[in-house]
C-alpha cells in the first residue's frame, strides 16, 4: 500500500524520541504506537480527510464532523490537568487537517491563523483580564481562506478551560440597588470550596424518584464519579456510556448527578418558605441535555404520594437551544388522583445571551403569595404561590439531567458538563 512508507517513517522516528522521553510520556507514546502498528497490520482504515485538534492546550479529542452539512454538538475532551491555564498570555497549538482557516474564539474575541503545510496551526490569545474559573474556548476550521465565506467545510470544537489566577467574577454577597437580594440578608449559602455530604444528598431525588434518559449516582458510586470541586466550582459530568448495564432495567446510557438539600428521611440542609434563591451556573449545550436549578416542598420528600408537592423549577435549560429556558411551578397533586387537580405556570424565557459561554444568575423570590422569576438580577415572570397557606419550606436541588423527550446527540467528548459558582438563599 502507497500510505505504508509514510507511516512507517513516522513509526521509526516516534521509537527514536521514545529514548529521550520520560517514563510517563514513553509509556503512553508506547500504547499509541502498539495500537498503530496492529492498525498497520490489519490494515488501517483511511484518515479522515479533515480533522480539527488542539495538541496544547490538551491534547483534545479529534473533531472530524462536518457542520456545514449538518450541524451536531462538538465538545472535545480535554483531560482536567491539561485545561488549567494561568490568567495572561496563552500559546495555542493544534492540528488542522483538510482546513485553510482557523479561528479561535473566546468571551467573544475572534483571533483568527491559517494552518501551515502540515496542518499545524499556533495563535497567542491574551487572558489577562480572564475570569478565574471555567472558560470556553472555541476553534472553528473552514477549507477555504480568511475572508472566502464560500466553503464546503466548517470543523468545530469546544473545550473547557480553567483559567486559575483570573479575576474574581463571582458577585458580590450585597447586591447593589435594584436587585432582588439588595437589603436582603444572606442566610445561607454554598460557595463550592468542597462538597459536603451534610449538605447535599446525591442520588436519585430523595423521594426516591428518577426520571429523564440518565442514572443519578450517589457518592462513591464504583462506575463513574459526576461530581468534581475544581478551584471553587461545582462540575457535574453527564457520561455516556454505550456499554453500561442500567441496574434499574431502564435501558439507560448516560451517568450523571443530582444533589438536593432534601435528604431521605425527610430533613433539609438548606430549606426556606420564603426568600431569595439564587444559583450561578454556565449550562452544556448540546441536544438532549437538561440542565436544572428546582426547588421542592420538604413535606412532599415523605408525603407526595398521599398530598402531592409544590415543585419551583426556577431554570429548565435545554441545551438544544442556549438561548431561551423555562421558568415554572407546578402544583403535583398525589399519583392517584391522575393528575386531576394539577396547576401549573411557566413561561419560556427567550431572546437571552448564550449561557453556555458564560455564567448566569439564576434565580427565584418567594414571597407571602407569589413567586417571581429573576435572570441575573431581572425580573422575567411571576406567578401566584400555590397552596400559599399550607405549603412548607423548599429545598433546593442541581441537576444535569438527559432528557428522553428528543434524541440527544453524543459529542465527541462523550460527555456534557455543568458548572455551578454558588449557591444562595436571602431573607
Amino acid at each position: 500500500m502507497s500510505c505504508l512508507p509514510s507511516d512507517n517513517t513516522r513509526l521509526r522516528r516516534a521509537r527514536a524520541a521514545l529514548a529521550v522521553l520520560g517514563p510517563i510520556v514513553g509509556l503512553v507514546l508506547a500504547a499509541t504506537l502498539a495500537l498503530a502498528g496492529t492498525a498497520l497490520s490489519q490494515g488501517a482504515q483511511p484518515e479522515p480527510p479533515v480533522a480539527l485538534q488542539l495538541l496544547s492546550p490538551g491534547p483534545t479529542s479529534v473533531a472530524t464532523h462536518n457542520q456545514k452539512q449538518k450541524p451536531e454538538a462538538y465538545t472535545a475532551s480535554l483531560p482536567d490537568p491539561a485545561m488549567r491555564v494561568r490568567a495572561g498570555p496563552l500559546e495555542v497549538t493544534g492540528l488542522a487537517r483538510g482546513l485553510r482557516n482557523v479561528a479561535l474564539v473566546v468571551n467573544g474575541v475572534w483571533t483568527s491563523t491559517v494552518p501551515g503545510s502540515d496542518g499545524r496551526f499556533s495563535a497567542r490569545l491574551d487572558l489577562s483580564n480572564a475570569a478565574g474559573g471555567p472558560l470556553v474556548l472555541d476553534v472553528y476550521g473552514w477549507d477555504t481562506p480568511p475572508d472566502d465565506h464560500a466553503f464546503t467545510t466548517a470543523v468545530n470544537l469546544r473545550v473547557h478551560l480553567f483559567v486559575d489566577g483570573g479575576r474574581n467574577a463571582s458577585p458580590p454577597v450585597e447586591r447593589p440597588p435594584g436587585h432582588p437580594a439588595h437589603g436582603r440578608t444572606l442566610v445561607w449559602s454554598d460557595d463550592f470550596d468542597s462538597l459536603s455530604r451534610k449538605v447535599w444528598h446525591a442520588g436519585p431525588k430523595p423521594d426516591g424518584q428518577e426520571y429523564g434518559a440518565a442514572s443519578f449516582l450517589r457518592y462513591d458510586d464504583p462506575t463513574f464519579d459526576p461530581y468534581t470541586i475544581m478551584g471553587g466550582f461545582l462540575r457535574i459530568r453527564s457520561l455516556h456510556w454505550p456499554d453500561w448495564k442500567d441496574p434499574a432495567g431502564y435501558g439507560r446510557v448516560w451517568l450523571t448527578g443530582h444533589l438536593s438539600t432534601g435528604f431521605p428521611d425527610g430533613s433539609v440542609s438548606g430549606g426556606f418558605r420564603k426568600g431569595y434563591f439564587e444559583a450561578r451556573m454556565m449550562m452544556p449545550a448540546g441536544p438532549g441535555t437538561w440542565s436544572s436549578f428546582w426547588l421542592l416542598d420538604q413535606h412532599g420528600i415523605r408525603n407526595s404520594a398521599a398530598d402531592g408537592a409544590v415543585e419551583i423549577d426556577v431554570i429548565e435549560a435545554y441545551g438544544h437551544a442556549t438561548n431561551s429556558y423555562v421558568a415554572t411551578e407546578h402544583d403535583w397533586p398525589p399519583p392517584s388522583s391522575r393528575m386531576e387537580g394539577y396547576r401549573r405556570a411557566q413561561k419560556n424565557l427567550t431572546g437571552l445571551p448564550d449561557y453556555s459561554l458564560a455564567f448566569h444568575d439564576y434565580g427565584v423570590e418567594i414571597t407571602d403569595d407569589e413567586v417571581v422569576f429573576y435572570f441575573d438580577g431581572i425580573e422575567k415572570f411571576r406567578a401566584p404561590l400555590y397552596r400559599k397557606a399550607s405549603v412548607s419550606p423548599f429545598f433546593m436541588m442541581l441537576t444535569l439531567a438527559m432528557s428522553q423527550d428528543w434524541p440527544i446527540t453524543v459529542p465527541p467528548s462523550g460527555y456534557y458538563d455543568l458548572w455551578i459558582d454558588h449557591v444562595r438563599v436571602y431573607r
